[in-house]
């Protein structure tokens, strides 16, 4: 039995290193980062305020599009682009980057049938002109506006080929022709940029 004296204590202190090293495995947590969540459920198009925001503690090594708690004065004031509820992550992509129609410029929609677009070729940012195929009052060109941008682009139906919803960036003096247009058969011309 006296030899077995040192194999039984390299036994016992391999036991107990084993058992430490569970101990401190076991204890060991992932590094934390704070990130803002919503206090109050968003609705779309909802300016955020200070109250709107709360920090909540997420493992710093996950992989999730977050906001992380030092920009929230960058947040405050934005606007919510699509309702979220309380308690979800604040995520760039739940905010619209702000507006971008530039100044002495409007929005305007229409909805053009297949056929009144370039097929497969429409997208946003490109530059086209308006045209009419039936005169407006007062305004004989059958181009309404000429050398505006698509501003946003929904296709309605299956994509391409069927209706579409185009919303152009024009001179705010041209935004009221631009409407007119829309029940005298309008139609769009791709030109170069």
């Amino acid at each position: 039995m006296g030899r077995r004296v040192p194999e039984l204590a390299v036994g016992v202190v391999l036991i107990g290193l084993g058992a430490i090293g569970a101990l401190m495995l076991a204890g060991r947590q992932p590094p934390r980062a704070p990130v803002l969540v919503w206090a109050n459920d968003m609705s779309r198009g909802q300016v955020v305020a200070p109250e709107d925001l709360t920090v909540a503690s997420i493992e710093s090594d996950t992989p999730v599009d977050v906001v992380d708690v030092a920009a929230a004065a960058d947040v405050v004031g934005r606007t919510v682009a699509f309702a979220t509820n309380a308690g979800g992550f604040v995520s760039g992509s739940l905010l619209d980057a702000g507006s971008t129609i530039p100044p002495d410029f409007a929005v305007v929609g229409l909805r053009l049938g297949a056929g009144r677009y370039p097929v497969s070729t429409l997208s946003v940012g490109d530059v086209v002109d308006l045209l009419t195929s039936e005169p407006l009052v007062g305004w004989d060109d059958p181009v309404v506006v000429s050398g505006v941008e698509v501003f946003d682009l929904l296709w309605l139906g299956s994509g391409e080929g069927s209706d579409a919803l185009v919303s152009l960036l024009v001179p705010r003096a041209a935004a009221p022709r631009v409407v007119a247009a829309a029940a005298a058969g309008p139609r769009l011309a791709e030109v170069d940029s």
